[in-house]
């Protein structure tokens, strides 16, 4: 299950963080000083890499997460490999932001950052879905 960490008294970072299993494991997302951090560990190479984002907390809004995914998630955001896009309806319809998270990769471990207001400058708790191929993570909340 989901553990979540609150950032210190020096500003460090909040966390939510999940172990996984399967062929998606260890993801996050981390908050602190005005970004956030997502990462995950995929352990099959795949196309393309899925952060999926609910900003709303509202799941008839946003894209809604196929089968098998495991949860009614209304993704308001995606991020697919090095792009950030913003859902124009509940079906596979998306507008890529000018927005390029820094991406990183370490063998299967993939990370992501970027800054909160490039996902509407969150104040109540966020919903994230890692996907990759057909599978999925359950979803993680974290607090901005």
């Amino acid at each position: 299950m989901a553990a979540a960490g609150a950032g210190g008294s020096d500003g460090g970072p909040s966390c939510t963080s999940a172990a996984g299993s399967g062929p998606l494991t260890d993801y996050s997302a981390c908050v602190s000083s005005g970004t956030v951090t997502f990462k995950v560990t995929f352990h099959s190479s795949k196309p393309f890499y899925h952060v999926f984002i609910d900003t709303d907390g509202n799941t008839r809004t946003g894209y809604q997460l196929p089968y098998p995914s495991p949860s009614a998630l209304g993704a308001d955001y995606m991020i697919e490999n090095g792009g950030l896009f913003r859902s124009r309806s509940t079906d596979w319809s998306w507008t890529e932001t000018s927005t390029r998270p820094t991406r990183t990769v370490s063998g299967g471990t993939q990370t992501w950052v970027l800054p909160l207001s490039k996902i509407g400058s969150p104040t109540r708790a966020q919903r994230v879905e890692f996907h990759a191929g057909s599978d999925y993570t359950a979803v993680i909340t974290f607090n901005p």
